[in-house]
């Protein structure tokens, strides 16, 4: 119902605003009115018509702005009325902007990819977070901006452009560690308990979120190394993909770094490499997958052992799953069938300690545990008879014994699946 107020509200502002949305008196609240509505049809789940007004409060800026950086300074509407503010007007129109390029990284999961032109989209925000930087105190915070570069790491990895990826990354853990050295002791004493915590969180929230993705990249450069390893050896022509991978990254991590910062922050004194994972190119070998393996490791145990934040039942089990996924990553490139099963062991342990953690009452993720438990036991099982086949040999007591146990856990797993779907 508030939406659909909200809704109608905003249509009549776009009716006033009709066919002078380029005016400098005007732009500021047109951006702003299609951003709205862009989010209200995002809730109301037609993403269709949320694009429609997003791209057109994308064709307005960049009809007003010409893609150039001089362009007539907006008006900021609540100047004209004598009401006193400190923000810089296009400092302000950039940052509605902004808005609009963060709901079409939202659509993008929503609609078809054709639909929007996903790299372009990428390609203005890293401008735009570029100009932002010179505004950084003053007008936007670092861990805003960081959050806005960790959507773009996010959107490089889901293109397996890595070297990008960790770009977004180190310029985040770069920002966080300047807000925190520099300017959040500061701040903190000028405000109450209340509000001290909620910035603590605010930041801890968005530590645990940069870190989270490190563990994504990790993941994501184990499993994608593997897919193309095999899908190279497949058609024969390893060689050649390897050479054109050690050519794909041209720049490297602290280079593209110093490129994007370098206008606004002196780079010799300020910009220090926070990298946590230093591979950036797809890895053929179990040796380079043990590298990673062992970081992502570090990094999920460092995040667990944080209370204030894996205190939650859906942060345990998120943590869980991801130690998982490294444990059955790593086994892909491990060609020795017994320890590859103990690999598997590994995460059934990892997952049933984070089901003892969980109430009853979880029934969502509970269950998505209990599954991924019998889905485990049912590859152990699997190894241990392919295993026997290639030995051909008969199974001995101790043998049918733990065939027998796997299988009883597997069906008790998805078992206890079906039951918390019921």
């Amino acid at each position: 119902e508030c939406m659909r107020t909200g809704e109608f509200f905003l249509m009549r502002s776009m009716t006033l605003l009709k066919n002078k949305e380029l005016d400098c008196k005007a732009i500021l609240g047109a951006i702003e009115t299609l951003n709205e509505l862009s989010y209200i049809y995002i809730e109301l789940e037609n993403p269709m018509r949320s694009l429609q007004y997003s791209k057109k409060a994308f064709e307005i800026y960049h009809t007003y702005t010409k893609g150039q950086d001089d362009f007539p300074a907006p008006v900021n509407i609540i100047t004209v009325i004598d009401i006193k503010t400190n923000l810089n007007p296009i400092y302000l129109l950039n940052k509605k902007y902004m808005g609009t390029l963060k709901s079409l990284f939202i659509l993008r999961n929503k609609i078809k990819p054709e639909l929007i032109d996903m790299d372009q989209i990428a390609t203005y925000m890293c401008e735009l977070l570029q100009k932002q930087l010179k505004y950084i105190p003053a007008l936007i915070d670092n861990v805003s901006w960081a959050t806005e570069a960790i959507k773009l790491a996010e959107y490089f990895l889901s293109r397996n452009r890595f070297n990008k990826c960790k770009m977004y990354l180190n310029i985040a853990c770069i920002m966080i560690r300047a807000y925190f050295s520099l300017y959040f002791s500061v701040l903190i004493q000028t405000m109450s308990v209340g509000e001290q915590k909620l910035i603590y969180m605010n930041l801890k929230s968005t530590i645990f979120s940069i870190l989270m993705y490190w563990v994504r990249y990790g993941l994501v450069l184990l499993y994608t190394s593997r897919e193309r390893f095999i899908e190279a050896k497949r058609e024969d022509n390893l060689c050649e993909t390897n050479n054109s991978i050690s050519k794909s990254a041209t720049m490297s991590v602290k280079q593209l770094t110093e490129s994007l910062m370098s206008p606004n922050i002196d780079c010799k004194n300020k910009i220090e490499e926070i990298i946590y994972i230093d591979e950036d190119n797809y890895i053929t070998n179990y040796n380079d997958a043990k590298r990673i393996f062992v970081r992502i490791l570090e990094l999920l145990n460092y995040l667990k052992a944080d209370k204030s934040i894996s205190g939650e039942a859906t942060v345990r089990v998120e943590i869980a799953q991801c130690v998982s996924r490294a444990y059955k990553y790593l086994a892909f490139y491990e060609f020795d069938k017994i320890k590859q099963m103990k690999l598997q062991k590994r995460r059934i342990e990892v997952l049933e300690n984070c089901l003892k953690t969980l109430q009853a009452d979880d029934n969502v993720i509970r269950s998505f545990v209990c599954f991924e438990i019998g889905v485990v036991n049912s590859i152990v099982l699997n190894i241990i008879i392919e295993n026997l086949r290639n030995l051909n040999e008969d199974l001995n007591a101790k043998e049918l014994l733990e065939i027998e146990q796997l299988v009883k856990k597997s069906v008790m797993y998805f078992q206890l699946y079906t039951d918390n779907h019921k």
